[in-house]
């Protein structure tokens, strides 16, 4: 994989590693973050007072990186997904938690793409209408897997598919990548029942054309091989079918014999 200079990519796996010794606010100083680096500089420039030209490019660089509110802003997003006891270890937290913790950390790295594994899991509905209006506001390019597709409408407004070896870009949500790919497949369909029937006239002409060649049979010989490839294209979709074959084990599950119903429950 290669990344443009300079870029910088968060990952949000499904099942994500935490250091279990750690609180929930250590979690998010023990990041990679690069906000952190500069605020540790900030705090060494204000140590030293007597070197200026030190403290004036610590300070610049709080500006550039936005980090005067740093805090307000992880609280605040730890706060939005239920994480607010900022004391507790990672150990006894819960697999939901954890989870939502290494999503906090990967939206606090304000990155410029964010890969995410299945986000909406362990998140409730007021959790992922927030998170939906944070990645509205939010100058981030999603790379996500995920089976939500109320979440898909509401965040995506650029889809790029890869088809049959192909990339399409659709500049929409997700219910405009699949009307627009629908009229695409149409199209595709009649474009190639089209091609049948040049295909069949063409293949006439081929076998009935003299062994003499013009410069013009030449040019339709040459043509006759991309025809053929058009014709001959189908699409490949599979769809994954799920064979479920139920079965009785036995055919008796309880046999009874003598067996009187009582007609009056007697309580002790």
């Amino acid at each position: 994989m290669i990344f443009r200079k300079n870029i910088k990519v968060s990952f949000l796996p499904q099942e994500p590693y935490l250091d279990s010794s750690l609180t929930v606010e250590q979690t998010i100083f023990n990041s990679d973050n690069p906000i952190l680096d500069v605020i540790k500089n900030y705090e060494i420039a204000l140590l030293n007072p007597e070197d200026s030209e030190a403290y004036q490019k610590a300070f610049e660089q709080m500006d550039a990186f936005n980090a005067w509110d740093f805090e307000t802003q992880y609280k605040q997003i730890l706060f939005k997904l239920k994480l607010d006891d900022l004391h507790q270890k990672v150990s006894s937290m819960s697999g939901g938690q954890k989870k939502r913790l290494s999503l906090a950390n990967a939206l606090i790295n304000k990155p410029d793409l964010l890969i995410l594994d299945e986000p909406t899991n362990h998140l409730d509905l007021e959790m992922i209408e927030w998170l939906e209006a944070f990645f509205a506001k939010e100058n981030i390019t999603l790379f996500m897997v995920t089976h939500d597709r109320y979440f898909l409408e509401r965040v995506c407004n650029e889809i790029i598919e890869l088809d049959q070896g192909q990339l399409y870009n659709y500049k929409g949500n997700y219910s405009y990548y699949l009307e627009k790919k629908e009229a695409r497949i149409e199209q595709e369909t009649t474009e190639t029942g089209k091609a049948k029937q040049l295909y069949k006239k063409e293949l006439t002409w081929m076998r009935r054309q003299p062994k003499a060649r013009t410069t013009k049979s030449k040019s339709r010989i040459d043509d006759f091989a991309d025809i053929k490839h058009r014709a001959h294209q189908r699409r490949k979709d599979h769809e994954v079918q799920l064979e479920l074959n139920m079965e009785r084990l036995g055919s008796k599950i309880r046999s009874l014999k003598k067996y009187r119903k009582p007609t009056k429950i007697r309580s002790f």
